[in-house]
């Protein structure tokens, strides 16, 4: 043939392969074009307020609903008796039932939900089957991954796994998994904590041991010596060697421990300082420049802290009296530092009038704070407020959640974009974006959580 002939053919051959890469484009298109049509005719995109997921209105689809925060998270101490609980993720939600069987609904695209398949979403919980009949006694939710602990002290994992985070000895999304899978690493341990941040895990076992795995990139995991590496296995924390651990909170490049006296120590990036090292971000070299080690929060030292929340650049935390202390960045309109970051823990708020038992946080900035009478807060308005010191502050106000004033709270998961509270009658209620059906918005009425 022809040389000119041979040029032509090619042509035509690369023309014909063109035409069936863009057909196979719009194809793809389209078929997201119709599920996004179908979400937003078949299911509420928002829920400004918390609503019922046993009680729908009139008017309304039957909801049973299941917050780290960026990145959502709720880790649970198990007790002997075992309570309800619920947990969310970015785009998912989870939910534990009194006798230890888990549910989930939302986002399946990495397998989180831990359903044996990452094909589809899910719009109401579903029992997750790959537990089989493992009592759970804690749930978390990352990002895109789930952690369950069972009764025995033993974890599994479910997701995604790109950095290490399942804690399975492999890292790649190639490694994602789709159904909860026994966590070996630490099959020798009798874990009692669990938490699940953006890209990475935590656990405590009983000795009051930390362990971490998945992404390190900012030093979040804390293993010292300028140690950014990522783990795919739980790793022992040493540089909390010789302290009882109780709780962690973990968020996007930052974390916060907790030991049995009350002490907090912070690992990972500067940033707006939003583990209150008290080191503005002028005075470091590089902006990034992080924590390697967990390190003592002197500006807490003297205070009986209870419970530590990080969220996406600020941190809080709890003190026994009921005084909440906020360090970081007002990005969003918080830690009450209305006119720049707080380089110190600052006392933001004074609820010793109340007995709060749980901090967290929505929407990258809302505090949310649960009293012992089962009564849920929400920060308002900023008052300007004097402080001890002389200064003047942007100080918290909490007020009530009016959706759920006349109920009695026992949980509450908040996220970036969705929340969830859970009653004493095993009834979830829920708010906020519904992409995925994270919600749990339905068809059917579900059973509450009891």
């Amino acid at each position: 043939m022809p040389l000119d002939q041979t040029s032509q053919g090619a042509t035509r051959n690369s023309r014909k392969l063109v035409a069936a890469i863009l057909a196979a484009v719009l194809v793809v298109v389209l078929s997201i074009a119709a599920f996004t049509m179908s979400r937003e005719s078949g299911a509420n995109a928002n829920v400004s307020k918390y609503q019922s997921a046993t009680n729908p209105g009139e008017n309304q689809r039957p909801v049973i609903a299941t917050p780290s925060s960026p990145p959502p998270s709720s880790a649970v101490i198990p007790n002997e008796n075992r309570r309800p609980a619920i947990a969310v993720g970015q785009y998912h939600s989870l939910a534990l039932d009194k006798n230890g069987k888990v549910y989930a609904t939302g986002d399946n695209s990495y397998g989180q939900l831990g359903l044996g398949n990452s094909r589809h979403a899910r719009m109401v919980f579903t029992p997750v089957s790959s537990l089989g009949n493992k009592k759970i006694v804690a749930i978390a939710a990352g990002d895109f991954h789930s952690l369950a602990l069972d009764d025995l002290g033993r974890l599994y994992a479910t997701g995604f796994n790109r950095d290490g985070q399942l804690g399975l000895g492999n890292h790649g999304i190639e490694t994602n998994r789709e159904n909860f899978t026994l966590v070996s690493s630490l099959k020798d341990k009798k874990i009692v904590m669990i938490e699940a941040g953006k890209n990475d895990s935590f656990a405590i076992d009983s000795e009051g041991k930390l362990y971490a795995v998945g992404d390190n990139e900012h030093g979040q995991l804390g293993m010292g010596k300028y140690d950014r590496e990522d783990r795919d296995v739980f790793t022992f924390v040493a540089s909390l060697e010789g302290k009882k651990i109780v709780a962690i909170s973990t968020s996007y490049i930052h974390s916060l421990a907790l030991d049995d006296s009350g002490k907090v120590y912070a690992a990972g990036v500067v940033g707006d300082n939003e583990h209150g090292l008290g080191d503005p971000l002028y005075q470091r070299e590089v902006m990034s420049l992080p924590y390697f080690s967990f390190t003592p929060v002197s500006t807490l030292n003297d205070n009986t802290i209870v419970a530590v929340k990080a969220g996406y650049n600020y941190s809080l935390a709890l003190e026994k009296s009921g005084k909440i202390y906020a360090a970081g960045g007002n990005e969003y309109g918080y830690p009450g530092a209305g006119d720049g970051n707080l380089v110190d823990f600052t006392l933001v708020a004074d609820l010793s009038d109340k007995k709060i038992v749980a901090i967290t946080m929505e929407n990258l900035s809302t505090p949310i704070v649960l009293d012992s009478k089962g009564k849920l807060y929400a920060a308002s308005v900023d008052a300007q407020k004097q402080l001890e010191s002389g200064d003047v502050i942007k100080h918290i106000e909490f007020t009530p959640v009016s959706a759920l004033v006349n109920k009695r709270i026992v949980a509450v998961a908040a996220g970036e974009i969705h929340s969830l509270a859970l009653d004493k009658n095993g009834k979830i209620y829920a708010k906020g974006r519904d992409d995925w059906g994270q919600l749990g918005f339905g068809d059917i009425i579900n059973p509450a959580i009891k």
